[in-house]
């Protein structure tokens, strides 16, 4: 493995002048300089550095001072406190987007569309979604995404479930989306099941907040459209879909409960 202090934050000169005196164990500063192959100056300034992150400390002897090199377990508790501190920043920042949105005006009336590839990019979008002020309304074709990322998927879940946000769901009749509407009141999930010959949709849709997204997990790629309007458009156009759907799971239930059903769902006609 290579001993490149550079992957753990350190500058290039921190690297050699750390390095130098770990190799030392105690030394003047004349003499790290001259295994770093820097300056004096530019040594003691670096030193200051590495003083100030706990990689080096003082030490006096008969009137001089030397240098001392913490343990090289010192870098792996470093770098665990460094992470600490950005999960909790990252933490702060999903806390402060909530209020911050309230205050974005964006560009006016000009809807932002932001385009997402590969399934890292599908991933991005589902993030975004756990900003989600309150409902999320959605129609999947599940199957895919079970194909795709079934266990992000379903870390998603129980990750939305624990921020307490709500989701309505209307899926092309798969096993998996049986599964998923069984499953639905241990992840505030309410799901609503139609006919996949009549419904053949392969996209997936989810509008919250001010945001309508499209996920296509065949191609791989989605886009979320940012829009006060057109988002309060899709909330009106979806509570009309839910009504209906809700008629198509009373039958799609009641050919589910009938003995002679048999066979793959996604491929039954109701």
């Amino acid at each position: 493995m290579s001993l490149d202090l550079q992957q753990l934050g350190f500058t290039e000169k921190e690297d050699a002048v750390y390095m130098a005196l770990l190799e030392f164990g105690q030394a003047a500063v004349s003499e790290i300089a001259k295994r770093a192959g820097v300056n004096r100056a530019t040594c003691y300034v670096v030193l200051n550095s590495l003083l100030r992150k706990g990689f080096v400390t003082e030490a006096a002897k008969r009137g001089r001072k030397y240098f001392v090199a913490a343990p090289p377990d010192y870098l792996a508790q470093y770098a665990e406190a460094q992470s600490k501190k950005w999960r909790e920043r990252a933490e702060s920042a999903r806390h402060m987007v909530v209020e911050l949105s309230k205050r974005y005006k964006g560009s006016g009336s000009r809807p932002v569309v932001k385009y997402y590839e590969g399934v890292e990019g599908i991933k991005q979008i589902y993030e975004d979604s756990l900003t989600a002020r309150d409902m999320i309304r959605s129609y999947s074709d599940v199957s895919e995404l079970k194909d795709l990322m079934q266990e992000y998927a379903e870390r998603y879940f129980r990750r939305r479930t624990k921020k307490r946000i709500y989701i309505r769901t209307i899926m092309k009749l798969s096993d998996y989306a049986i599964q998923l509407k069984r499953s639905g009141h241990r992840y505030l999930r309410e799901g609503y099941l139609v006919p996949a010959d009549k419904f053949d949709f392969t996209l997936e849709k989810y509008i919250y907040n001010d945001k309508v997204s499209f996920i296509s997990f065949r191609d791989r790629f989605g886009v979320i459209i940012g829009s006060k309007d057109i988002a309060q458009s899709e909330k009106y156009l979806y509570e009309l879909a839910w009504q209906a759907a809700k008629e198509y799971d009373r039958e799609v239930e009641k050919k589910l409960k009938n003995p002679a059903y048999a066979g793959d769902a996604s491929s039954s006609s109701v």
